[in-house]
């Protein structure tokens, strides 16, 4: 769940040290055969460095991450909203692939973690399966071993005097094996209700996923679009990726 809050910064891992504008400690991978060999070893280098956040390069701390809403359109049966949602658990992710076509302008990457919880406040009311559900108060999502694949594509645009990538279509696939729920106060507070929704949301913990991937995948694809343009729009193509 929330896989696109992995991708965050991931695409700045072969990036070298230019002017004094980028921390040092990015290193560079050449374009050619063994690109993707060279940025998944720095991906995960660099890693650590990146989570605890890079003014300079807009991302923000992600130990642990936070936003203070995400609404989530799960369709017309089902509404939630989390607030105040901190993530924790990024610093077990692990790169496994890190792939980009410089002819087609195509962004590849996987990645997995250890484990990802997501504490915060919900919102919900509606129906997910074929269970009324309703709620507000503290949540816990904890997912166990999960991998993510983000991809997107972009195009080269000339911008501030240099030639900068523009992001365009963005998608995000995962495999959770499964997730641990809690939702207290469901029911204002009716405990007996309240244990047996979580009883039946943990059973059946991939189609509570499956339920609310649709607008998980858009929600956090958007957010990771809108983060990498405005890495582009500060660093020109040519220096994020030599020749």
């Amino acid at each position: 769940m929330f896989p696109s809050i992995f991708c965050i910064g991931l695409f700045l891992f072969n990036i070298q040290f230019i002017s004094g504008a980028i921390p040092s400690y990015l290193k560079v991978c050449h374009r050619g055969p063994g690109f993707s060999e060279c940025a998944v070893a720095d991906a995960n280098e660099v890693l650590p460095h990146l989570l605890k956040g890079e003014r300079q390069m807009k991302i923000p701390n992600m130990i642990p991450m936070n936003f203070p809403e995400v609404q989530i359109d799960a369709g017309p049966n089902l509404k939630i909203a989390l607030y105040n949602l901190d993530i924790y658990g990024l610093d077990t992710m692990i790169i496994d692939d890190f792939q980009i076509d410089f002819d087609k302008l195509h962004v590849m990457l996987a990645m997995h973690a250890k484990q990802v919880s997501l504490i915060g406040t919900y919102d919900i009311d509606g129906q997910i399966m074929v269970l009324p559900i309703q709620g507000k108060g503290p949540c816990n999502l904890t997912i166990v071993n999960p991998e993510f694949v983000y991809q997107f594509d972009y195009k080269l645009v000339q911008k501030n005097g240099g030639e900068h990538a523009e992001v365009l279509e963005s998608s995000l696939d995962f495999n959770i094996p499964k997730t641990y729920i809690n939702l207290e106060n469901l029911f204002n507070g009716n405990k007996q209700m309240g244990d047996h929704v979580n009883e039946f949301l943990n059973e059946n913990d991939k189609e509570f996923i499956n339920e609310i991937s649709g607008a998980v995948k858009g929600t956090i694809s958007a957010i990771g679009q809108q983060f990498f343009q405005g890495i582009f729009d500060s660093i020109p193509y040519d220096e994020l990726f030599l020749v």
